[in-house]
């Protein structure tokens, strides 16, 4: 069995929180003789999903510690990457955070759900507005307004003011998971977001830190530290405003 290996990352609204996406693996069956444990060696080859990618780092490094003679090659490039890689034989298993689709169930993924994910909205720590926008947050309305129809175009619009500064928005230039998951929640698809693309998550997590004026998304693995489980230095996650009635209630305060 050929496996395509990831994370998938299906668009679900909870109660309380955005996004939460579910960690899968793709695979391709491939048949081979029983070793034991001990025994094992050899080459895993392993690519796709960001949002996985850290956690496949230490599942690899966990699982050496059992079997040392195996070697475990992981590279990350977006979900797109890990299916197109897995199905074509490349690698022996794909990470994907996004749903599998039945054409590529047809072309022989195999799938199993490995972890959860969320995408979250995310600006610069040092963005003008950032106490309004902290404590009004922003409703997705406003959102598919700023992706999708662009007819928010200004911070102004966004954090009830008269300021005409002009919202720089950052979506991804990879096919991936994250963009998926956070067009779904917006009711369309990755091409449909609008922005300018860059590739992979820390790419997009750094154009955010890097313009106080941006605005953008990412996988919550690079947007919290996961020693401190605080958000990393330079970026806010932008909290979404669930019922609509202008503020932060306290039941919608999760991200800190």
């Amino acid at each position: 069995m050929k496996i395509a290996y990831g994370t998938m990352m299906t668009a679900v609204m909870a109660l309380n929180s955005l996004i939460i996406p579910a960690g899968f693996a793709v695979v391709k069956t491939v048949t081979s003789a029983p070793v034991k444990a001990d025994n094992l060696k050899g080459t895993i080859t392993i690519s796709g999903a960001w949002a996985l990618y850290p956690m496949a780092v230490k599942w690899s490094e966990e699982f050496k510690k059992i079997h040392p003679n195996v070697r475990i090659d992981i590279s990350a490039g977006g979900a797109g990457k890990g299916m197109a890689d897995a199905l074509a034989g490349v690698v022996d298993v794909g990470m994907v955070s996004r749903e599998v689709t039945a054409g590529e169930i047809k072309k022989g993924a195999w799938w199993v759900s490995v972890t959860k994910d969320a995408v979250v909205p995310v600006v610069s720590e040092n963005n003008p507005h950032l106490k309004t926008l902290l404590a009004r947050g922003v409703n997705r309305d406003t959102f598919v307004n700023i992706w999708i129809t662009e007819k928010v175009a200004t911070w102004g619009q966004v954090a009830g003011t008269d300021d005409s500064t002009a919202i720089n928005v950052y979506t991804r230039s990879d096919s991936c998971g994250a963009a998926e998951t956070w067009a779904k929640y917006l009711g369309k698809t990755q091409e449909d977001l609008a922005g300018v693309g860059v590739f992979g998550d820390p790419g997009l997590a750094n154009a955010v830190r890097k313009d106080n004026l941006g605005i953008g998304y990412n996988n919550v693995n690079f947007v919290y530290d996961p020693k401190t489980k605080k958000a990393i230095e330079g970026v806010k996650i932008l909290p979404v405003d669930l019922n609509g009635n202008g503020k932060i209630d306290t039941d919608e305060e999760f991200y800190s």
